[in-house]
């Protein structure tokens, strides 16, 4: 009797007996490509090596390139966000407008997940809109077969999406410490401020309009008063110039 309930249990090796898994690209057979660059980003994300990617991987699917939105590549846009992103906006119109029918055999494709975004609680929050309310599936070319709407696949999403999140963080605190250690050093890295220019150096120095500024306040003259001496400075020019020196002093920036 043993023998013979052991002989009615499924075979682990016998794949007739292992329950199907539903392919990750099921009933897909067309695309919208997206691309999006960073001003940090190194030269691996270019527009040019996304859309290829992008469009090799297409290619190599089968599927139809319905539209290519590279707006967000072209000018580079933060990953933090997707308000203000014009190529976003512009796919988002434009799957707005497709039948429902036709969405549903498409997917939106790009080159790696941190393109998608780099906001854990957007980037879920997003794709989650997509595939319920749009019917649209998201999936990256680097690992075509990562479903993020799959058992098998929210969490190896969840965990890209966190560590795109924290590159970005790490990418402002590295931008952060490095202008804070150009700061100190007397080096102005932003745009200087009207009426002043950069040297050789990349100091920034006073033109001779706002030392003469500075000297006719030194006298006790009134911002508005400095602003009728003064061709070309106004008086809130004048007043900016006065408290951009005084905190470069403040800080040690000048002798």
């Amino acid at each position: 009797m043993v023998r013979a309930a052991h002989s009615l249990m499924p075979d682990p090796d016998d794949d007739a007996t292992a329950p199907a898994v539903e392919s990750p690209l099921k009933d897909i057979c067309q695309c919208v490509i997206y691309t999006r660059l960073s001003r940090e980003d190194d030269k691996s994300h270019s527009p040019e090596t996304q859309l290829y990617v992008c469009e090799d991987c297409a290619r190599r699917q089968g599927w139809r390139v319905l539209k290519v939105f590279t707006q967000d590549a072209e000018t580079p846009i933060s990953g933090k966000a997707f308000d203000e992103r014009p190529g976003w906006d512009a796919l988002s119109g434009y799957l707005d407008r497709m039948p429902e029918r036709e969405r549903a055999k498409t997917c939106v494709l790009v080159k790696a997940f941190d393109r998608f975004s780099r906001n854990l609680r957007e980037g879920l929050e997003t794709e989650e809109k997509f595939r319920s309310e749009l019917k649209v599936r998201l999936r990256s070319a680097d690992n075509v077969y990562l479903a993020p709407e799959t058992a098998e696949g929210w969490m190896t999403f969840v965990d890209l999406m966190k560590f795109a999140e924290w590159e970005r963080k790490m990418i402002v605190k590295r931008t952060r410490d490095g202008l804070a250690t150009a700061r100190r050093k007397g080096v102005h890295l932003g745009r200087p401020p009207k009426h002043f220019t950069k040297d050789d150096t990349g100091r920034i120095i006073p033109t001779p309009q706002a030392m003469e500024v500075v000297r006719l306040r030194s006298e006790g003259r009134t911002y508005s008063q400095i602003a009728r001496r003064v061709g070309d400075v106004t008086r809130q020019e004048a007043f900016s110039i006065c408290q951009y020196l005084s905190d470069e002093l403040a800080r040690g920036a000048l002798d």
